[in-house]
């Protein structure tokens, strides 16, 4: 016994040793790992833009620097970070390098204004030019309003000597010679002043115009100025080495949307210009970057989201009789209130847990299975100050089928389409587009989205060969019935198409007749040619006709119906 006791003491006092011991060791290492720490070396790097990915609504950017670190531990400081970024997705990483460790990275905001920067310089130098226009400014601002007192003060005055003079033609004691010298004096005093208040105002006019410029130019440069952030991360290096470094964070405040250029000399071909229009106010101009536009919308997630039973229950209101009746303080309310809602409770329970709103977990940035990216071929130039710019995309020509439509009710003309099929690899997201015919600007339209293999039309204006006219043929009114006397309104319209042009074409035209919307009003086709139209149910009234024209070829179509009503009553038309 005593010796399996001296053993078992032997063990816990070494391990006890032990422990003190490795305590030691760790705090000695720690200290030394912080020792070294802060008597690195500590590295200012400056970095530009290289490259960005443009979603609908954020922006990844990437910078790349190259920095010489030496053995052992470094801080380096990434300053310069653009005031638009979110710090909390700023991260460092080392491209091809495996002999440094990244031990910690932290972001926050960096007041530091570089004085000697050329850009200062610039800015300080507008700042001033604008300062001097405010000036010159006020002057005006405050000449204006003297004028206008002046010019307030002579009415006065000329009021004063009008009455004057008129108590002098009363009595016949009036001086001609006077009451000519106050129409002169207020003739002069008026012209003089309305002469100097426009001179001011045109003055003010170019004075706001030139601030206005300086404005731009001066939002253009001050972009170092302002808040900027700044990343400081703690480095080891193994050995002395070269290290290219990525910063990558996101801003908000970036965007694209899609644009077309399309141009067509008949519409059988048509040329279509792809184009990103690409908006920033980071903080900073992108300069010569690489650039990849995505349709990919991280801020909707990745799964649509749970949808929950919808609960109904009724709601109730103590109301109270008399004064007497009512709470007697807002304690008293709010106790009123809680045991309502407790009763409700009890009656319509139910799981407050799970009828929490569950949001859409977080997305992955770079899970871009369904999206598209377009990578550019060339590096752009976006300035910071939110001015749209355009971007090529990519350039592709289409076969087009070329449509004819008129709808000479609402317009006497002919109007082209060309309708195309989307042969790309992607889908034509939904923008605006210009439409160039023979190269001369015709007009701009809205672009609908376009899955890959689906078709989509392009408007392509109005076809002067092909001519429509709507004409009324007559309208009269007459009254009908013996036992109940009904006033009836008969239309006859006619509409002449004639084809001008060398070749048959085929038109859909639309015309409409009215719709009852009464059972006490009735409309009856009396003749409808040619009678080879359709219609929509879902677009009662209106009539559809395919019409082939030979060349030069001349047809007409007649509308004839009548409405009836009792007499005495009043219609409105309305869509």
């Amino acid at each position: 016994m005593n010796v399996r006791w001296y053993i078992q003491g032997f063990i816990h006092s070494f391990i006890h040793r032990l422990k003190k011991s490795l305590t030691v060791a760790w705090i000695l290492f720690s200290s030394s790992w912080l020792f070294a720490l802060q008597q690195s070396d500590k590295i200012k790097v400056h970095s530009s833009p290289t490259k960005i990915i443009v979603y609908p609504d954020r922006a990844l950017v990437e910078r790349a620097v190259l920095v010489p670190l030496v053995k052992g531990f470094s801080t380096i400081e990434f300053v310069d970070l653009p005031s638009g970024i979110d710090p909390a997705t700023v991260t460092i990483s080392v491209d091809k390098s495996k002999t440094v460790q990244i031990y910690s990275v932290e972001t926050a905001r960096d007041y530091i204004e570089q004085e000697n920067s050329p850009e200062n310089k610039e800015v300080k130098n507008i700042e001033e030019s604008l300062f001097s226009l405010k000036k010159e400014k006020q002057a005006l601002d405050d000449r204006l309003k003297n004028l206008q007192k002046n010019k307030l003060l002579i009415e006065s005055v000329n009021v004063k000597l009008s009455s004057d003079l008129n108590g002098q033609l009363k009595e016949y004691l009036i001086d001609p010679l006077k009451w000519q010298a106050l129409i002169d004096f207020s003739y002069r005093s008026h012209e003089e002043a309305d002469k100097k208040s426009r001179e001011v105002k045109e003055l003010l006019a170019l004075k706001e115009k030139e601030i206005e410029k300086i404005n731009g130019m001066l939002q253009n440069l001050k972009i170092k100025k302002d808040i900027t952030y700044k990343t400081v991360a703690s480095i080891e290096a193994a050995a002395p080495v070269d290290v290219k470094f990525l910063i990558q964070y996101i801003t908000y405040n970036a965007s694209w949307i899609a644009g077309y250029n399309f141009r067509t000399d008949d519409g059988s071909s048509i040329a279509m210009e792809y184009l990103g229009i690409v908006k920033q106010s980071s903080g900073e101009s992108w300069k010569n970057v690489s650039m990849t536009l995505s349709t990919s919308r991280p801020a909707m997630g990745l799964k649509p989201g749970e949808l929950k039973p919808l609960h109904v229950r009724p709601l109730i209101f103590r109301e109270f009789k008399s004064k007497r009746e009512a709470p007697a303080s807002a304690a008293s309310a709010r106790s009123e209130k809680m045991a309502l809602e407790k009763d409700l409770s009890d009656e319509y329970a139910v799981d407050l847990e799970e009828e929490a709103v569950r949001l859409p977990e977080p997305s992955v940035m770079e899970s871009e299975v369904s999206a598209v990216s377009f990578v550019l071929s060339r590096p752009v130039e976006i300035p910071g100050n939110n001015t749209p710019v355009s971007v090529p995309v990519l350039n592709s020509t289409f076969k087009a089928i070329v449509a004819y439509h008129s709808v000479p009710q609402l317009s006497e003309g002919v109007f082209m389409s060309g309708k195309i099929l989307n042969s790309l690899s992607y889908p034509v997201l939904p923008g605006e587009a210009r439409l160039y015919i023979k190269d001369r600007y015709a007009g701009n339209t809205r672009l609908d989205a376009a899955a890959i293999s689906e078709p989509f039309f392009i408007p392509l204006g109005v076809d002067e060969s092909i001519k429509v006219t709507h004409k009324k043929i007559k309208e009269y009114r007459e009254d009908t019935g013996l036992a109940e006397r009904k006033e009836r309104v008969t239309y006859h319209y006619q509409i002449e198409i004639e084809n001008l042009k060398g070749a048959p074409v085929t038109l859909e035209l639309k015309e409409r007749i009215p719709v009852a919307s009464d059972e006490n009003i009735k409309i009856i086709t009396k003749n409808i040619s040619p009678e080879n139209f359709t219609t929509n149910p879902s677009e009662p009234g209106i009539l559809i006709w395919k019409i082939k024209l030979a060349s030069h070829e001349k047809k007409n179509i007649n509308i004839e119906y009548f409405m009836e009503t009792p007499r005495g009553m009043q219609v409105e038309q309305f869509e």
